[in-house]
């Protein structure tokens, strides 16, 4: 049983998927996600790699601010329950 309105909606069974059309949409959508993914990882290290060598070749090297860097919380310690 669903929650929420008790609507019935018509499809034409020409429009209908199969188990497997609709496994294998749901697969390449998965994968176009993991992919863009990856893609922003080597689009951040080109975009780092050109930084570095518009650096070079002005003679100046850019570094982060010891303030502008991002750190990270110490992980609380785990307690061992003793039963």
């Amino acid at each position: 049983m669903r929650f929420g309105l008790h609507t019935f909606t018509q499809v034409e069974p020409e429009k209908l998927k199969t188990l497997t059309d609709g496994l294998e949409a749901y697969s390449r959508v998965r994968k176009r996600n993991r992919k863009s993914g990856k893609l922003n990882n080597h689009l951040e290290a080109a975009i780092h790699e050109a930084m570095s060598e518009l650096d070079k070749m002005s003679g100046t090297v850019h570094q982060i601010p010891q303030g502008d860097r991002q750190m990270r919380p110490p992980k609380p310690k785990r307690r061992k329950i003793s039963r």
